[in-house]
């Protein structure tokens, strides 16, 4: 079948030529319209159901909202998981879907629910369902501030103070305040932000809402005897406008409305609430009505200021990058009319994120693609072949693109690698085949035209070629199997490999046979124009040096592998020494198998985005003022660090439903300056220790030291000395770094610094040792100028010497935390997708989580307290954490309900003087043009603000009495829930646990960790009271088990495809074998990478993770290529009639050259991957523990298919031949 495509094509070169051209139009139209992201949404296919209620506790929004709203969605069809929690005036359910459940079909279903739950809800309560965004659909964050503007050009805006630069006038400050920049953000901005196209909402966050409050002195309403009620009834009754249809007059129609909306304060000063003897009572004459801000629970803070600002949602299954762009260009649209001066800041964009990890994969194509042709016009020393390849990549990659839309997979990091890890391997194909027809053309082929040739040496390795290119793409099989988190990250990898190794199939045994009969020279054809004799002889002499070089590096290889393989082959004992070397050598790797975790085990490296997002959590009773202290202080404190662009922190919710965060949870956004432009502040120690060695010389010469103590200076004093040197030296540094200096004048300024803090400790610990400073010869003023005089004469010398480095991302994020850390507040470090997919996901922050679940809150914080302590316990455990859900403070009244009646009051009446008199209540709603401001009704606060006046609070009674509110309800203060969680309505509390990854793996650590409750904490659990365990492990146990299963049944497909290719069971099992030893080069590769430097890319060792498993399972695949087509050869020959042995050597010496070549392209084709570093390349991160096997593992191979399979075949073939003749 694959000859007669090849016959069909050579027969219609001109037509396969312009399908092709089709083809490339096609990947070029798909290549731009396809979505672009930074990574995958891995996040859970969910729904959000919110539901507000201010002023409620989280026990009451449980009780009476949440809990008949959760049960009602359990009945919802292909519902995974129900999750809640009910928090202070609000809370959420996410109804968590399976994967395969269309997004729009699920919020429709909930919707249905939500409508029958209707009926169950409290008075005023109607819960609505969230945004069509996914977890990660936060893209864009924005604050609205203050800045400069012209007085002649007011439309222009500046950050920074000055002059301005169309007249030279000086700038004017905008000076709006934090409650206007709310108001222009609510009523303004969002709208027309929400407007952009992909956008599904933008949520307000910081900053005050305006309100009209509204404070009575219940003395005066005594006095005046008014009951509260009629107070906020005459307020209402007093903001409406009405409508009367219409009047005529003089043949024209007048429209008739009835004006009453309140304006002002005025307006709801002079409202009448009683009249007494024909004397009107206004409510300004109960109390004051002033402006103030609205209750909150959220707040914005950059760099320490108070900040209002927005969320910009995108809409599930949308294009960020053009949902951002759209945003921004609505921004530039809405800017010119917003009041002078201000401005629409962005202080997270994700397209930033995108537009870096895109772009490193751009240069790694475009380098790979590069390589690959080099490696061609070496090994062939042909222009036309290495044409055929730059011309044939490219396409390959067009076609992948053109089936990523056919399936509408958007570009991100693991789609765009796929393509990426594929180029080396696509490129093996076109190298066969265009290899394989140089030389047919080469050979004597009298008779024959090229074409006749081309198309009888493509059909000689099309269809190895073909079965080969099918082997890989079937090994990848198991990645599709994936499910979960694991299958949304790597499916899009083993889509677009497949597409683009189908492709490169394609295009070898078609457009490449077409392109190499026009554009391959025929070397014996005899030209007889003297125009093409001249061009020939023109193109021979320019390709005469390229010609030599591969001539030349096609005998070094012979010349090589041919006494190597004569010696293999050479007898029985030197081809069992081959196979015992080759026992020993995988002996020799067991150790780095996972089994004896010398190398670590993670699910998945974390994609650097960049930005930080630095998450602390306060104990439950902070308050909002307490919260925004420390928000603010660790902002300024992270603003002041170099490497820190800037900062921007968030205190509780953003209003929409995908910000559950309570008030003591910060999501603070830490953007990261580029890191080619961190300041070089750390300090090398190895470096320093030598340099230590040379002061105490020059310090002993210049008699600040005296011999003998100098001499008793040993390792640990030196080690001690450096470390001091390195904390004082790191905190100035960070402390008083200048960003205006120039970098020579910072980094002198560091070496002046670093030498007089060295000096100083130096001297400090030798009098503290008890060395003996001679402080006789030297007095305190002279060892001053001393020491200033040795740091002025060294400084020098240090330029021309590395004693300092950049810090890296690990230690910067160490260094943040360390920096910040606050008693009361528990640190959390992550970035900005990954929380929101961890959190989303499972509901926990960390990688391990344990969920308790019973029916009593204070019991399940008990019990998970205990887990918390035998945590501790285990190895590998770092700093486990119990949710403290009961210590929020309340206050707590109880309504004596036989004294309430006594005086004949209800309930209700109680309650609503609790509720409105001393919590406040929204009455109404004024409408000044666009905005709305809300009117708030209180007492006055000297009469609310501590418990003794709340027992003085009157409440109305029948026949006139008012009794005070201690004598109907008791006041407690008691511990209570700050939210309430539940999983499929059974309430629950979390246990987060970080792991040490180097020490123990997850999924190690789990089966410990569950061991050690089973035997400690289970048995003393009440009935009804049980844990489970959570976190990403779940992901990574999830994705170890179902390649433990679907692993072993590909690689026995592979088994069975290469018996029925060859027939041959010495064969196949010659070429299967290649498969451990490319496994054991991709071990040692994963180990040597700590030991490589680290601007080559290494310095760490590439953990086992699924990342990792991905890359052998595509390595798997290629090992065999090189081995089917080789084989393949020796097969022909054998069957021919030629000597096992000498058709070993033969076959090998024939191969030889395309082999080293495909292994060449697919290694160096990896080497922009391997080279990148992961502190300064996005997605380098998450493409090397990919990359690193192939490029380990195709070493090894080469040298099993070169050397071990031949040799395995010419003593397995005998046999076998001896069995069939039997």
């Amino acid at each position: 079948m694959i000859n007669r495509i090849i016959e069909i094509c050579m027969k219609n070169r001109l037509l396969v030529l312009v399908i092709f051209v089709f083809v490339t139009m096609a990947g070029w139209w798909a290549l731009n319209r396809t979505p672009i992201d930074a990574m995958p949404d891995i996040g859970e296919n969910q729904v959000i159901v919110f539901a507000d209620w201010p002023g409620r506790s989280p026990r009451d929004i449980e009780d009476q909202v949440i809990y008949p709203l959760s049960i009602t969605m359990l009945g919802i069809p292909d519902v995974k998981d129900v999750r809640s929690t009910s928090m202070f005036s609000f809370g959420y359910i996410n109804i968590i879907f399976k994967d395969d459940v269309d997004f729009y079909w699920a919020r429709t279903r909930v919707l249905e629910r939500m409508n029958l739950a209707q009926k169950d809800m409290p008075e005023g309560v109607v819960p609505i369902l969230g945004p069509d965004a996914t977890g990660v659909g936060q893209v864009f964050w924005y604050t609205v501030e203050n800045g400069y503007y012209c007085p002649n050009h007011p439309t222009e805006r500046y950050a920074q103070p000055g002059t301005c630069p169309e007249d030279g006038e000086v700038l004017i400050a905008s000076n709006l305040e934090l409650h206007e920049l709310r108001t222009l953000q609510d009523w303004t901005v969002r709208y027309y932000l929400a407007s952009a196209d992909g956008v599904s909402e933008v949520a307000s966050v910081g900053g005050y809402v305006k309100q009209y409050q509204v404070d009575i002195d219940p003395n005066t309403l005594l006095a005046y005897n008014v009951p509260l009620s009629a107070v906020y009834n005459a307020i209402r009754g007093s903001n409406l406008d009405v409508g009367a249809k219409v009047m005529e007059e003089g043949g024209m129609e007048f429209l008739i409305r009835g004006l009453g909306f309140i304006k002002s304060i005025e307006d709801i000063e002079n409202i009448v609430v009683k009249e007494h003897n024909g004397v009107p009572i206004y409510v300004k004459n109960l109390g004051t009505v002033s402006e103030g801000p609205d209750f909150r629970r959220g707040a914005l803070d950059k760099a320490g200021i108070p900040a209002t600002g927005g969320v910009v949602l995108m809409r599930y299954g949308d294009n960020p990058l053009r949902v951002i762009e759209n945003v921004k260009a609505k921004i530039a649209e809405l800017t010119p009319g917003l009041p002078a001066g201000v401005r629409i800041v962005p202080f997270y964009d994700r397209s930033d994120l995108i537009h870096r990890a895109t772009d490193t994969l751009k240069e790694t194509l475009t380098e790979e693609i590069i390589v690959a042709a080099a490696i061609i016009l070496l090994f062939l020393g042909q222009v036309s072949s290495s044409l055929i390849i730059a011309l044939v990549l490219p396409m390959g990659v067009l076609l992948s693109f053109v089936g990523m839309r056919i399936i509408g997979l958007p570009s991100n990091i693991m789609s765009m690698g796929g393509i990426a890890i594929a180029i080396g391997v696509m490129v093996d194909a076109g190298i066969v085949m265009t290899e394989n027809i140089t030389r047919h053309l080469r050979e004597p082929h009298s008779g024959e035209s090229k074409l006749q040739v081309a198309t009888r040496a493509a059909k000689e390795v099309g269809p190895p070629i073909f079965f080969a290119m099918l082997i890989v793409i079937v090994a990848f099989i198991p990645v599709f199997s994936l499910t979960g988190q694991a299958g949304k990250l790597f499916k899009p990898l083993a889509y677009t490999k497949t597409f683009a190794m189908l492709g490169a199939a394609l295009i070898a045994i078609s457009l490449v046979p077409v392109l190499a009969s026009f554009l391959l020279t025929d070397p014996t054809r005899t030209r007889t124009g003297v125009v093409s004799k001249i061009v020939a002889q023109v193109l021979a002499i320019l390709g005469w040096p390229l010609r030599k070089l591969a001539d030349g590096i096609t005998w070094v290889l012979r010349t090589a592998y041919r006494p190597i393989i004569q010696l293999a082959v050479k007898n029985i004992w030197t081809k069992l020494a081959v196979v015992a070397l080759a026992i020993l050598i995988f002996g020799a790797s067991i150790p780095l198998t996972p089994f004896y975790k010398n190398i670590g085990q993670e699910f998945m490296p974390p994609l650097n985005e960049g930005a930080l997002l630095f998450m602390p959590v306060l104990l439950p009773g902070a308050s909002i003022t307490q919260a925004k202290d420390v928000m603010a202080k660790q902002d300024l404190i992270m603003n002041r660090f170099p490497e820190v662009s800037l900062v921007v922190g968030k205190l509780g919710r953003a209003t929409t439903a995908t910000d559950p965060a309570p008030i003591g949870m910060f999501e603070t956004i830490v953007n990261i300056v580029d890191p080619a432009a961190w300041p070089r502040r750390a300090v090398k120690r190895n470096s320093t220790e030598k340099l230590v060695s040379h002061l105490v010389q020059r310090l002993t010469r210049e008699g600040l030291i005296s011999e003998e103590h100098a001499s008793h200076i040993n390792a640990d004093f030196l080690d001690g000395i450096v470390t001091a040197t390195v904390k004082r030296f790191d905190t100035l540094a960070t402390t008083y770094h200048n960003s205006y200096l120039s970098v020579d004048e910072r980094e002198r300024l560091y070496r002046i610094w670093f030498l007089r803090i060295l000096l100083e400790e130096l001297l400090a610990e030798t009098r503290m040792g008890g060395m003996g400073l001679e402080h006789v010869k030297v007095g305190e003023s002279e060892t001053e100028v001393k020491l200033h005089q040795i740091a002025e004469e060294i400084e020098p010398t240090l330029k021309h010497k590395t004693y300092f480095r950049t810090k890296n991302r690990t230690e910067l994020i160490t260094e943040l935390t360390e920096a910040t850390r606050m008693p009361g507040v528990s640190p959390i470090m992550t970035q900005p997708i990954r929380n929101r997919v961890d959190m989303l996901a499972t509901g926990i922050q960390t990688p391990i989580g344990i969920k308790v679940f019973g029916k009593d809150l204070a019991k399940i914080e008990e019990i998970a307290v205990r887990i918390e302590q035998e945590l501790l316990k285990l190895e590998g455990a770092q700093g486990p954490y119990a949710e403290r859900i009961g210590n929020k403070p309340y206050l707590e009244f109880h309504i004596d309900r036989e004294e309430a009646a006594r005086y004949g009051i209800q309930i209700r009446t109680v309650q609503q003087i609790i509720m409105t008199a001393i919590g406040g209540m929204n009455l109404t709603h004024t409408v000044e043009g666009r905005e709305r401001f809300p009117i708030r009704i209180r007492y006055m606060r000297e009469l609310r603000d501590n418990i003794e006046a709340l027992k003085r609070v009157l409440v109305p009674a029948p026949k006139g009495l008012h009794i005070p509110l201690e004598q109907l309800v008791k006041i407690e203060r008691r511990p209570g829930p700050a939210k309430i969680a539940s999983e499929n309505t059974l309430l629950f509390s979390r246990v987060f646990c970080d792991v040490d990854v180097d020490t123990i793996g997850l999924v190690d650590f789990v089966a410990l960790a569950q061991k050690t409750l089973d035997e400690k904490i289970k048995p003393t659990l009440p009935q009804g009271y049980f844990y489970a365990f959570s976190g990403q492990y779940e992901a990574e146990l999830e994705a170890r088990n179902r390649l433990t299963v679907v692993v072993p049944v590909c690689i026995a497909v592979i088994f069975m495809l290469l018996y029925l290719q060859f027939k041959s069971p010495s064969a196949m099992f010659s070429i299967f074998l290649a498969i451990p030893f490319a496994f054991i080069g991709g071990m040692w590769m994963q180990w040597l990478m700590q030991y490589i430097p680290e601007a080559l890319g290494g310095g760490y060792a590439i953990k086992y993770s699924t990342a990792v498993w991905v890359g052998y399972i595509a390595l798997f695949g290629i090992a065999v290529e090189d081995g089917i087509v080789l084989i393949e050869y020796l097969l022909e020959r054998v069957r021919g009639g030629e000597p096992i042995d000498e058709a070993v050597i033969n076959a090998g010496l024939l191969r030889v050259r395309p082999i080293i070549m495909t292994t060449a392209t697919t290694i160096l084709a990896l080497l922009p991957i391997m080279l990148a570093e992961i502190s300064t390349t996005t997605g380098a991160e998450l493409m090397k523990p990919i990359a690193v096997p192939t490029f380990g593992g195709m070493v090894s191979a080469t040298v099993a298919n070169l050397i071990l399979a031949p040799v395995l075949f010419s003593l397995f073939y005998p046999v076998e031949r001896w069995i069939r003749q039997r």
